[in-house]
């Protein structure tokens, strides 16, 4: 580490370079604004699935790599913009990432920073620097340089950078578009960091304990629900009022769908058999049109087993046998509804 900084952060942090960090048991930056609920991208679930080795890390794409070429050059930038400042970076003057190993009370796990760069400016105070970069697309996210403006995620990340490295305040800057330049200053706030440390704790529970968090996804929930399921006993427990209201509704509602199905299916028919009288394809007007499709396909649902069979013979009768035996016939019977969009739906 370079001398000058060993005077300016906490003599407890440990330096790590990124390959020896325990990602499974330590957190990071990137980790904090997922854990909150502020990432749009990954939730609470997948980062536990991550944590607990039951999904793949997150594989590099293209943003990513086009980010961390331009790191550099937005670092560039802001010293250009701020001559008085000094800036160290990760690799250079620092292994890359500040460890807080020991675990506390109101802090039972690991906590790690990778800042984009540690810097000191004019009156000799640190600062975390931290670089983004997005398409031009995101600029709505972003105000003007110096405001307050700019995505949630990023607020959190840099609190928690700020926690670990016993700092004050925090820069980001940001290129968006690939040539709009944009900093923004975010001060220590120790009454989110509390927030913060609690809700990291709380996860971090969940991951020694394998209790994953509820999923807010749809899409999660199935996976959720089944991923213990094998662990069940034969018993059963007395339903709760909550248990008994859910089931009336449940009730309901496969007696509403059955009623509906069953009378969707008899509106259908009756518009076939106007469209059948009339030999037509269909009937349409200005708000609506309804097409009457009706066709038969063949499909082989196995192909695994067709090819097996074809090993037998390759002869065009054992071809042809081959081929009746794996073929499917289907009908298609179906009333497409459409309407016009300039009639909003209606």
């Amino acid at each position: 580490m370079h001398k000058d900084l060993k005077s300016i952060l906490p003599k407890y942090l440990k330096l790590l370079v990124p390959s020896d960090v325990d990602r499974a048991n330590s957190f990071g930056g990137t980790d904090i604004p997922i854990i909150c609920g502020h990432n749009a991208y990954t939730s609470p679930f997948q980062l536990y699935q991550r944590k607990l080795g039951l999904a793949p890390p997150v594989e590099m794409n293209e943003k990513m790599e086009w980010g961390l070429r331009l790191e550099e050059a937005v670092r560039g930038k802001f010293e250009e913009g701020n001559p008085t400042t000094k800036l160290y970076r990760p690799g250079q003057d620092y292994p890359g990432v500040f460890s807080l190993e020991r675990p506390k009370a109101n802090r039972p796990f690991k906590a790690h920073a990778s800042p984009d760069a540690i810097g000191v400016d004019a009156d000799g105070e640190p600062f975390i620097l931290e670089v983004k970069t997005t398409d031009k697309w995101a600029a709505k996210s972003w105000g003007e340089s110096g405001s307050k403006v700019f995505p949630m995620m990023h607020r959190y990340q840099v609190q928690w950078y700020m926690f670990v490295c016993g700092i004050d305040y925090a820069i980001i800057a940001a290129l968006i578009g690939g040539n709009d330049y944009r900093w923004y200053r975010v001060d220590r706030n120790d009454d989110l960091i509390s927030k913060i440390i609690g809700d990291v704790a709380d996860f971090h529970f969940g991951v020694a304990n394998n209790s994953p968090p509820v999923p807010t996804k749809a899409a999660e929930m199935k996976e959720y629900l089944l991923e213990t399921r094998d662990e069940h006993s034969d018993e059963f427990i007395k339903p709760t009022a909550s248990h008994i209201t859910i089931v009336k509704e449940l009730k309901r509602i496969d007696g509403e769908v059955k009623n509906l199905a069953i009378k969707k299916e008899d509106l259908q028919n009756k518009l076939k058999v106007s469209i059948k009288s009339a030999n037509a394809r269909g009937i349409q007007c200005d708000d609506w049109k309804a097409t009457w499709n009706t066709s038969e396909y063949t499909r082989i649902p196995s192909y695994k087993s067709y090819s097996e069979a074809l090993e037998d013979g390759w002869t065009e009768s054992a071809l042809q046998k081959v081929r009746d035996k794996f073929t499917v016939t289907r009908q298609n019977d179906k009333i497409s509804l459409s309407f016009p969009k300039n009639k909003g739906g209606k």
